[in-house]
Parts: structure tokens; C-alpha cells; sequence
């Protein structure tokens, strides 16, 4: 028996991790269509791998905005620490996502809850995400949207939260940064990151004074 039969064998009585390698082996067929159905397959079935799979195919190959978010939350979910960011972030109304994808900003509407994007961050755990960040699991652009994400809500003065919001977004802008220049990111992203955590240290300084 050929190694696909085996693993479609496997995939048809309910093994997951079967389905996820049978996906992965259509996908490298260029079946995309195969490798979609036994993703979803593995992904209902507990798969991380196969979720991202999913949302990655959704935000490059086949650019479905709608499905892509049906990943995305499915691999958070799941305990996946970049969709958690990725989801948190957009749920936030982080700025730094509003094209991901191309998609544009309306049409991501459909899930901005900052509540629920707040919820997941501290889920998440700040001690988490710096430990994420040094190990890679995070890059510079994921720690950027959860630093904007707290930026974004500072923007309402009214609130007590102001310089608390201020000063994450702050050190997530300067985790941002060092992890930005420790990957070779482009200068002008650098040069963003820096310009934001000026701005934001000299606001701070600001509204201490008041």
C-alpha cells in the first residue's frame, strides 16, 4: 500500500494527524482543493498545524477574507500563540493589521470587539508574549499590533486607564523594536518604531505634569 492510501486509510477513520500529512502531500500535488478538505478535516480535529495551514491559504493562495477568520480564531482556540496575537490584535482594532491581506479595513469590521481582543491579550499574559518574542514565536510586526492595540485605546483621554494604556503600548513598542533590529527588518519600520516610542514617552511626560 502507497504511503497516500495509508494515510487516507487513516484520515477516513478520524486520525487527525493523518489528515493534516495527507493535506500537506495533496498540497505538494498542487490539489489545493484536497489539501483544504483534509486540512479542515485535521484542523476540527484538534490539528494547530492544519489551522494555519488554512489561514495562511486564505490570506495568500485564495484570499477569502471571511474563512481566513474562520482560521485565524480556529487556531486560537486552539492555544496557537501567534493566531492569539494575530486575533487579539485585529479584535482591538490594531492599526497595525488593518490591511492584512489586503483585505482593507471594512472588511475586517465584522469582528472588532475591543473587549473581547483585550480578554484574549491578557489571556495571553504579558510574560507570555516576551518570552514568545525572544523564542520567535512572535515576530516584531505581531508585538507592534499588541503594543497598537493599547495605543488605539488610549486614544479615548477620557478614560483613568490613559497612562496605564500608554505605557504598555510603550513597552510593547520598545520589545517591538529590539526584535525589529535583531531580524534585519526594512529602516523605515525601524525608524516608525522609534519615532512612536518618542511620541509616546514625550505624551506620557505630558499628562504626568497635568
Amino acid at each position: 500500500m502507497s504511503i497516500k492510501n495509508e494515510l487516507l486509510e487513516k484520515a477516513e477513520r478520524g486520525d487527525s494527524a493523518a489528515a493534516l500529512d495527507l493535506g500537506v502531500m495533496l498540497y505538494q500535488e498542487s490539489d489545493l482543493n484536497g489539501a483544504v478538505r483534509w486540512w479542515e478535516v485535521a484542523a476540527n480535529g484538534g490539528e494547530i498545524n492544519a489551522a494555519r495551514n488554512l489561514m495562511t491559504i486564505y490570506i495568500s493562495a485564495e484570499k477569502n477574507c471571511e474563512k481566513f477568520l474562520k482560521w485565524l480564531r480556529k487556531m486560537a482556540e486552539l492555544g496557537d500563540i501567534k493566531g492569539k496575537a494575530v486575533l487579539s490584535a485585529l479584535l482591538c482594532h490594531s492599526h497595525a493589521y488593518w490591511n492584512i491581506g489586503g483585505f482593507g479595513e471594512s472588511a475586517l469590521e465584522q469582528i472588532r470587539d475591543r473587549k473581547e481582543g483585550f480578554q484574549l491579550i491578557d489571556e495571553i499574559g504579558k510574560e507570555k508574549i516576551i518570552a514568545c518574542a525572544d523564542s520567535g514565536e512572535l515576530d516584531y510586526q505581531d508585538i507592534h499590533a499588541l503594543g497598537n492595540a493599547y495605543f488605539v485605546r488610549s486614544l479615548d483621554h477620557s478614560k483613568e486607564s490613559f497612562i496605564e494604556d500608554k505605557m504598555t503600548a510603550l513597552e510593547y513598542q520598545e520589545l517591538a523594536l529590539e526584535c525589529a533590529e535583531k531580524d534585519s527588518a526594512p529602516q523605515i519600520y525601524i525608524d516608525t518604531l522609534q519615532r512612536l516610542i518618542h511620541e509616546n514617552k514625550e505624551e506620557i511626560k505630558a499628562r504626568e505634569k497635568m
